[in-house]
Parts: structure tokens; sequence; C-alpha cells
């Protein structure tokens, strides 16, 4: 009889040959360099997964470089571990389905970190039958690397669709409370923006809840958001041209005004999005913005519960929420988009580009550059609105 090991050793002696036999063929087209690429995939897996040799040793190198994780206390100043113990569910799940990955990040602990977050936040199989059967349509996994908890979904009719589940992040530092208190709000600001769909340049959402059976002690109630699967974000797309950022800011810009006078509840004089960034910013196939996330939207004047630090000067911070914040973020956004290579945009806007927060005197010099038209218009407009 054969041992674990020694079973795993033959399936991947013959997953070996496969490729080699594979690789021998000639010519070699397409599909032979995606059968390939597939028994690749199933090879590393069998590697990560053996119970002795090779495969240990991949997942122990791949929890070696979570566990070596730090962050820096902010009340002690001290550089202290993110992780102090690693969750065996987790790294079971890891091991068996996510052997590939682990051999690509297993010593960046960066990307190691990523994934493990990825999977340590991944909603349980009962949560997305239940979402799956309220909501009217099929999950279909996680729609990026490094959110767990957004995933790509299809509609009864077909629809491309995305899925935000409202999970709470087990590595923010807020108390649970208040992350509770949050989660309800984005919801509810989603809930009551149906009703302006059509009229504003905001991400249409639709909002589901489920309650799970048995008070389950991971979650007892769950929300979840249903909004179109678009063809980007602004981060993630290409650089545009001119026009598409003026038309694009604009739109962004009137989402703004209308958040920052809507009461949204009698004495709310506003909400502040607290986010605007390219990554919050979606965009269809015609190339027209939508503002979406409203996990930061706080009340005007109340108090902060997170926002992206980088893109507003520590000076002008306060821990109460102030519509300059918005503008500021968005005219942030609007210069990294003019730019010839956004992706270098903390060499330009930041003092330090190590340490990647915007200044204002940066900020500043990089919009008196910009040469005049509608571009140069949008950019004055989002300046006076920042108090800059």
């Amino acid at each position: 009889f054969f041992c674990d090991g020694c079973f795993m050793a033959t399936q991947q002696q013959q997953v070996r040959q496969q490729i080699l036999a594979l690789l021998a063929q000639e010519p070699q087209t397409d599909a032979i360099s995606r059968q390939v690429n597939f028994l690749e995939r199933d090879l590393a897996r069998l590697e990560a997964s053996q119970p002795t040799g090779g495969g240990q040793d991949v997942l122990q190198e791949f929890c070696n470089s979570v566990l070596s994780l730090k962050y820096t206390d902010r009340y002690s100043g001290k550089s202290v571990p993110l992780y102090k113990s690693l969750d065996e569910r987790v790294v079971n799940t890891l091991a068996t389905k996510y052997a590939s990955e682990l051999m690509v990040c297993r010593k960046v602990p960066k990307i190691a970190g990523d994934l493990y977050k990825m999977i340590k936040e991944l909603p349980k199989t009962s949560t997305v039958f239940q979402f799956e059967t309220a909501a009217n349509l099929k999950l279909n996994g996680p729609l990026s690397s490094k959110k767990a908890n957004i995933m790509s979904a299809t509609g009864v009719d077909g629809r491309m669709l995305m899925v935000k589940i409202l999970l709470i992040d087990p590595d923010c530092q807020l108390p649970v409370d208040i992350r509770k208190t949050q989660l309800k709000f984005e919801a509810e600001i989603c809930k009551e923006l149906q009703m302006f769909n059509s009229q504003l340049s905001i991400v249409p959402t639709e909002v589901y809840h489920v309650s799970h059976p048995h008070h389950s002690t991971y979650h007892t109630d769950l929300t979840g958001l249903v909004m179109p699967r678009y063809v980007s974000t602004v981060s993630d797309s290409p650089s545009f041209f001119p026009l598409p950022i003026v038309k694009g800011l604009e739109r962004v810009a009137s989402a703004l005004d209308f958040l920052h006078q809507w009461q949204i509840h009698e004495g709310v004089e506003g909400l502040v999005h607290m986010d605007v960034k390219g990554c919050n910013i979606f965009v269809d196939v015609s190339g027209a913005w939508f503002l979406g996330d409203f996990g930061s939207t706080r009340p005007v004047d109340s108090h902060v519960v997170s926002t992206t630090e980088s893109f507003y000067p520590v000076a002008r911070r306060s821990e109460f929420a102030k519509r300059e914040q918005d503008w500021y973020m968005l005219l942030v956004v609007g210069l990294i988009e003019s730019m010839n290579s956004k992706d270098e945009w903390h060499d330009h806007l930041c003092d330090d580009p190590d340490v990647r927060i915007v200044s204002d005197k940066k900020v500043q010099a990089l919009a008196n550059k910009l040469m005049g038209g509608e571009l140069r218009a949008i950019i004055s407009y989002l300046m006076l609105k920042a108090e800059v």
C-alpha cells in the first residue's frame, strides 16, 4: 500500500510526464499551452499539499512570512507582530485550495499577508448559499485578491454583477461596536440612495439582508450590497485623454455636491464620503464615472471612522468629517489621472515618496503646471472647493 506521501509523489510524477509529453508535441499550439498551464497549476497544488517534504516546506515558508509581518503600535511606538498565531482553518484552506498561490507568494511577506487576510475574510459556504437564495443570483468567488468580501456574481437575467458582503475587518483597530454601527450606516446610505439612482453619478446598489439560523457564532445577520459590474475603476484604467478626465471629475463632483447637502436624517446636514479615490470610482463601458463605496461615509462634522490618509495632508486633518476633505481627495484623483505615468503619483505629489502622503506644496505645484483649457478649469474649481 502507498502511504499518503508516496501516493502524492506518484501523482506528481504522472503530471510531470503529461507536461513533458505535451511540450514535445509539434507544433506548439495555444490549446497545448493552455493544457500545460493547467497541469503546472495542478502540479503546484500537489507539491504544496504533500504531507511531507517539499509541500510542507512551502506551507511553512508561507506561514513564516505571514508571522514575520509587523506594525507600529500607535500608543507605544513599538513594532509588534501583526499576527501572534495563524487560524488553522485558514491555513488548511490555503493548503488544499490555493497551493499555486502559496508557491508564488510564500517568500514575500506583504503578498503572503494579503493572501492570508483574503482567505480569512472569505464568507462561509452557508453564508454564500443563503445570500444567493435571498438575492436570486450566483456568487462566483472574490473579484480580486485584494478583498475577499467583494465577489463577482451573475443575476437570474444574466447580468454581470458584483457583491460586497458587509463584514467586520478582523484587522481593524476600531472597537467592534463602532465598526458594526458604520456597516449599518453604509447599508442605510445605499438603500436610501436607490430612489436617486437615475439622477446621480453614484453606483446603483440594492441591499439584501440574510439572517443566520441557530444564531451562528460567525455572523447572526449578514448584509450584502448588489451592484452592476463595471469595466474597471479609475485607478485600474489605462491613462485617459483630458476630456474624459474632465467629464469624469464633473460627474463625481456632482455626486459630492448632492451628498454634501443630503439630509438622510433629520438633523443631519449632509454627508462626507471620506474615501474619494480612484479605486472607489467605477468606469462603465462608455467611459462614464460612478462614485461608490460608502464604507467610510460620515455625517458632516461627526467623528471620522476611516479614510485614505495618503490622499490628505497631515496638517489639514481633523477628527471630524469635513466637506473640504472630499474635494481635496477628488483634486488629487484629477491630478493623478492627468499624469503621463500615474503609477508614479507619489513622486510628484508627496514630500517623501516612501511615506506616500500628499503635500499642499506639491499639489499646488502640479496644478499650476497644467496648461489652460477644460482640465485646468476643473482642477482650479476643485482647488477652490478644497480651499487649497
